[in-house]
Order: C-alpha cells, then structure tokens, then sequence
C-alpha cells in the first residue's frame, strides 16, 4: 500500500478539541437574545457522574470528561468500559480516544469476549502508564503489540509535539507494519518541521539503510551540526 504523506500529516495536525473552545461554545440565547456561554462541567462532577445510577448520567458524564481532554479521566474511563449500558461503553470508548489519542481497538458493539480481550489491552497499558505524564505513556504505547495501537500512538506524540519523542519514533520506521512505519514519518516531518528521505513501503533492506541514515541525521541535529544532504527534498 502507499501511503499519502501529505495526507497522514492533514490528518495529524488536526487538533482536539480543547478546554478553551468549549468554553467559547455558545449555549442557548440569553435574556437579551444573545447566546450564553456555558463553563463545561467540572473535572470532579464528570467524575462523580460516572458512578450515577442513571445510564444517561453515566453516558452524559463520559461524554464532557472527553470533551474536556483531562489525562485524570483515563482510569475512570477505562472502567467504563464495563458498564451494562452498551451507550455508556460507547461514549467511554469515544472519550478515552479523545483524551488519550490511542486506539485498543475496543468497539462497544462487540461480544463480551472482543470487549475484553481490548479491555485487557487498555488496562495493562495503563497500569503502566497511570504514573507517567501525557507524553512518556503515549512513548510506552508504541510498543503495544496491536499495529494499530502503535500507529495511533505515532499520530498522537505528532500531536504532543515533543521533540524528545523523536529516537522512539524512529524505531517505529522499523516496525512490521507498514501503515505504523506512515505513521511515525508522518510524526517526524510533523514534529522536525522537515521531510527526511525515507519510504515506508521500500524493499527491507533500503528501509533499514535509510533508518541508520536517519538515526545519524537526528544524533548531528541534536548536536548542532548540519548533516549535509540529510534532509529529503
């Protein structure tokens, strides 16, 4: 498969919704007839929310904690995932992508056993991950064993913007799966501000000359040094 490069990095720097335009978000009209902003619920009453008796509660609470964006939200989220009400699973599953940008591939439609295996996923990552910050457990997820974690790990760090992310996802151009070797180039030239030469459906060995290539180009930029001829044009 090809893959668009232009089209990865379209996709990678559309940014998630953030707290300030829901705050901007205009809510019904005011006395005046102008429109009331309304504040989004707060962190601490999403989260009591979760726990509520009523499904539509529950569904409603899941939905603005993913809407809101707090990294806070991932574990109650993720027990979300449980809950009898097949509305509350999905709008979990939706929030806990929005928050954290990973994909488990959890769908709330699946049989019990599908949703568990994915569930499963979701929990041993995070009982990794729960004491790390934003950046470093989005790092730990390219190491997942599902291709579609990792690649949307790549897309998530490309988000993020951290430069220090840049060694991990040049291993990531090494990885077995074509669509996550995209994903991470995408993430390079995103974060880099610069396209170097590589292509993620080369022949192996080609790929493997271009990584240490790259691995080289990184180490001398990182050091101050041009690398001649090191940037794709």
């Amino acid at each position: 498969m090809r893959w668009n490069l232009a089209l990865l990095l379209a996709i990678l720097v559309v940014p998630p919704i953030s707290r300030s335009a829901l705050k901007d978000r205009p809510g019904a009209p005011g006395p005046g007839g102008g429109k009331v902003r309304r504040e989004p619920p707060s962190l601490g009453s999403c989260l009591e929310a979760l726990g509520d008796t009523r499904a539509s509660a529950r569904r409603d609470a899941a939905c603005s904690l993913g809407l809101r964006g707090d990294w806070e939200a991932v574990g109650p989220l993720l027990a979300r995932l449980r809950d009898p009400a097949g509305g509350v699973r999905e709008a979990a599953a939706e929030a806990l992508g929005r928050v954290s940008g990973l994909d488990f591939g959890y769908d709330a439609d699946d049989g019990e056993a599908a949703r568990e295996a994915a569930v499963g996923s979701w929990e041993r990552w995070w009982r990794q991950a729960r004491g790390l910050g934003r950046r470093d457990a989005l790092r730990l997820a390219l190491g997942e064993g599902r291709a579609r974690t990792r690649a949307s790990a790549c897309e998530a760090l490309a988000r993020h913007g951290d430069a220090s992310v840049v060694p991990a996802l040049l291993e990531r151009l090494g990885d077995a799966a074509g669509g996550v070797r995209a994903r991470a180039l995408a993430a390079l030239v995103a974060i880099a501000g610069e396209a170097p030469r590589y292509n993620p459906d080369g022949a192996p060995g080609e790929r493997a000359l271009d990584l240490e290539r790259l691995r080289a180009w990184w180490a001398a930029r990182e050091a101050g040094v041009a690398g001649p001829g090191e940037r794709g044009r």
